[in-house]
């Protein structure tokens, strides 16, 4: 990526690998990405340093419509931060239902 001038929150290099498997009644996915040489300012001031998250979530499809998934992100409990002197959470994991009505 180019951001140019406007590097504040836009990083130069990222890169996401993913993968998703499904099987029947359950979908497994896994993500990782590298973000580097981002800025907590624009024109390049304020370095932020480089970071990778991986994340993975399991869906289990229940009936049509209706899923349950585990998903969790930061996995591997980094300190990083998008903004300059606002840290993002460490490792966090969710639960949830998806409903879909027709």
């Amino acid at each position: 990526l180019d951001p140019g001038d406007q590097t504040n929150a836009n990083p130069k290099n990222k890169i996401f690998l993913g993968a998703t498997l499904m099987f029947d009644p359950f979908t497994y996915s896994l993500g990782i990405q590298y973000l580097s040489n981002l800025y907590g300012d624009d024109f390049g001031r304020k370095p932020l340093p480089d970071y990778a998250l991986l994340d993975a979530r399991v869906t289990a499809n229940i009936a049509p419509g209706l899923s349950v998934y585990l998903a969790g992100e930061n996995l591997l409990d980094r300190q990083y931060q998008v903004l300059y002197d606002y840290p993002m959470p460490g490792r966090t994991l969710f639960v949830g239902v998806n409903w879909a009505v027709r």
